[in-house]
């Protein structure tokens, strides 16, 4: 699993004068990855008895929402639109790739039946909602990632969004996360020509690498079943993990509006 990890990463750097602050990276991950297990809070057999006893309970709620039929049905209602979307929504977002940058993970750019479903339960539970609100709430049934150089970035993020919304996208939601305590990059969510909704995450070949290798980490912050020991420490090694992310020159500028993408003083990004 370690292995086709560093596979991804490395296959992510796509410029050769950026191999040596990459490797820097990695080792610098490599160190954060031994204090997570030097913590306890992945490892220890005690604690992660406790965890999975806590979440195997959260687990059987989830199964049972999960399992109705109204549940399935939303589940497998927007995969089948996601699905039927989905070559044209891929052959749009790869002519991205022609003007220079990378699509990462395009394996997974299909949620799974589970997680959908999971998810849509969830969703409705933290925020007091019928399952079917919920569903109409989830923006990455389809999500892709767009990685480009840091000194092409701040120049291929805009004339990516530009190039799909020439295409009929429309920008639902955009967030500029470069500058974050947890997580740097731009997560734009679109709706498609045939109103698919689309998640788009626009990174650096380091960011990417970075929210890989800090996964964990953040399902720890976000899990109900965790201690608040766990979730401290995760907090800690998510910020030192953040902390390795240089944000590439121009990247906090970019911003949407109603008029369209543009370029602000960084000092006005939030």
């Amino acid at each position: 699993m370690a292995g086709e990890g560093l596979k991804e990463m490395l296959s992510a750097s796509s410029c050769a004068e950026n191999v040596m602050p990459f490797l820097d990276t990695v080792a610098n991950i490599v160190r954060l990855k031994a204090l997570e297990r030097q913590s306890g809070i992945l490892c220890e057999e005690g604690r992660k008895a406790e965890i999975e006893k806590a979440v195997s309970e959260t687990q059987k709620d989830v199964d049972h929402a999960a399992g109705s039929s109204i549940g399935r049905f939303l589940a497998n209602k927007l995969l089948g639109h996601a699905k039927k979307a989905e070559p044209a929504i891929t052959a749009d977002m790869r002519k991205i790739e022609a003007m220079g940058a990378k699509l990462v993970g395009l394996a997974f750019r299909i949620k799974s039946f589970q997680s959908l479903s999971e998810k849509i339960v969830r969703e409705a539970e933290e925020k007091v909602q019928s399952l079917r609100q919920a569903a109409e709430g989830i923006t990455d049934v389809l999500r892709y990632t767009v990685t480009a150089t840091a000194e092409r970035y701040a120049e291929l993020v805009p004339k990516a969004i530009r190039h799909l919304v020439r295409r009929g996208y429309k920008v639902m939601n955009f967030r500029n996360a470069w500058g974050g305590r947890f997580y740097q990059g731009i997560n734009v969510h679109f709706l498609s020509p045939t109103g698919v909704r689309v998640e788009v995450q626009f990174h650096t070949p380091e960011s990417f690498v970075v929210k890989q290798a800090s996964h964990e980490v953040y399902e720890i912050r976000r899990s109900a079943a965790a201690t608040q020991v766990q979730e401290l420490v995760a907090v800690r090694l998510s910020l030192a993990y953040n902390a390795l992310v240089r944000p590439p020159k121009g990247a906090q500028s970019i911003a949407w509006s109603a008029a369209g993408i543009k370029q602000i003083p960084t000092s006005i990004v939030a």
